[in-house]
């Protein structure tokens, strides 16, 4: 009989060291310390500390990543992370699990609303401001009397802050 041999398991994904995987999300390695420190992902260690994130550890932060960009609190993140390890039965967490996501789909739907309200303003203040292409005169109401955008600068909200308020006011 011939010697046994020992079985390597294949590895598809090669793990990444936290400056690799930070770069790969586009963040920096103190932001994923910070998510492991919530609690949002738990890296490998080597035996010497070193934190080595698998393709699964990736998907995961994506995930965090999409919610923070959205606004959402990384508290929610958080509770989503933790709620099925921390419950009792599969009822529970299914129940929290919902209540959580319930929340957020509430949460974004307002800010698709804002969003919406907001693109409608950025259309408006972008009509008004197009009738001063080519405009020879200073965008001030004292170098252009008959300026398209004091006529219509109450359009949209934002000239609120495209327009310098009237000193008067």
């Amino acid at each position: 009989m011939g010697k046994a041999r020992k079985t390597v398991p294949i590895v598809s994904f090669k793990a990444l060291k936290i400056g690799e995987a930070a770069q790969q999300l586009g963040v920096t390695p103190r932001t994923l310390r910070f998510y492991e420190e919530l609690g949002l992902v738990q890296p490998h260690r080597t035996a010497r500390g070193t934190r080595l994130y698998r393709e699964a550890d990736l998907k995961r932060l994506e995930v965090v990543q999409t919610l923070a960009q959205l606004g959402m609190p990384l508290a929610e993140a958080q509770a989503l992370a933790r709620t099925r390890r921390d419950s009792v039965s599969g009822d529970e967490a299914s129940h929290r699990v919902a209540a959580i996501l319930d929340r957020l789909e509430k949460e974004l739907e307002a800010k698709m609303h804002a969003c919406r309200d907001t693109l409608a303003q950025i259309r408006a203040a972008r009509q008004v401001v197009e009738a001063c292409f080519g405009c020879k005169r200073p965008p001030t109401p004292q170098g252009c009397s008959g300026c398209p955008v004091a006529k219509r600068r109450h359009s949209s909200r934002l000239f609120n802050l495209i327009w310098e308020p009237d000193p008067e006011s």
